[in-house]
């Protein structure tokens, strides 16, 4: 698997992302990335690319990282990224450490905390964004078309809840049904909906009574859905840990590869691509 992994690696330097020629609208995509998933999310923006007609825009997180920074701006030419330095301003102006110390200091040891803190103090609107360890087959027209026209939270579902706390509880912290199975691989949200003050106060709750957990992310995206009425991806078409079948026989629109589906994700599924 790992030797597979490097040849993927090594695939990945060489790909282009070309915007097609077309009238229709330009979609927007962001990804968080860094040094060690940036191959994975070139290869992720190329088979989005390749199966939607719309442009596709690219905006890109530096996970503090990235320092690829040339080389991905050339691979995906249609693409913003957003420097360490730039997120460090949109911080220190609109989430300040003295405000809401405990984020700072889950950003810092936990990474994936920047896909709520590092994005959505950037950017006004709608953000769809998605993780790098993913491919799509086949159009993903539920998703093309949540994105001409965003109006509630988007997300995929997961074969079963992963939240690492209890769903009661953080249902009494949210004051809402925490919906389950959401899985965040592709989500949608505005920047309206993400609340800092709540995200303060329940992720120092939940860890503080039910200690640390790799879910938190996905635990706090559920609970800032809440109640909301969402757009939910197909399950037979938005796909998390396909079996090696459904690899095999390319089934779905997208592929989220997690756990032990990574075998067929490094060993086959690229190479598809």
């Amino acid at each position: 698997m790992f030797v597979a992994e490097k040849e993927m690696q090594k695939a990945a330097n060489n790909l282009l992302v070309t915007t097609p020629k077309s009238d229709l609208s330009t979609l927007e995509i962001s990804f968080l990335t860094g040094k060690k998933y940036c191959y994975q999310t070139v290869l992720c923006a190329y088979s989005l690319q390749k199966v939607t007609p719309n442009p596709i825009h690219f905006t890109f997180y530096d996970d503090g990282s990235l320092n690829q920074i040339p080389e991905l701006k050339s691979q995906i030419p249609n693409s913003t990224l957003v420097s360490s330095n730039e997120i460090l301003e949109n911080l220190n102006a609109n989430l300040p450490q003295s405000k809401y110390p405990y984020l700072h200091k889950k950003r810092e040891v936990y990474k994936h905390i920047r896909k709520l803190t590092d994005v959505y103090t950037h950017k006004v609107g709608w953000q769809l964004m998605l993780d790098s360890d993913m491919l799509f087959w086949k159009p993903p027209t539920q998703m093309i078309n949540w994105l001409a026209n965003p109006q509630k939270p988007f997300y995929i579902l997961d074969t079963d809840t992963a939240y690492g706390y209890p769903l009661n509880e953080m249902g009494k912290l949210a004051n809402a049904n925490i919906k389950e199975k959401i899985n965040v691989g592709a989500l949608g949200l505005n920047n309206n909906l993400v609340d800092f003050d709540k995200l303060e106060f329940w992720a120092k709750t939940l860890e503080t009574n039910f200690g640390n957990s790799y879910y938190l992310e996905q635990a706090l995206s559920a609970m800032l859905i809440g109640d909301l009425e969402s757009e939910i991806g197909a399950a037979k078409d938005y796909i998390v840990y396909p079996t090696k079948t459904q690899v095999e026989k390319q089934q779905g629109c997208l592929h989220h590869y997690v756990d032990v589906s990574k075998k067929w994700y490094f060993e086959e599924a690229w190479k598809k691509i």
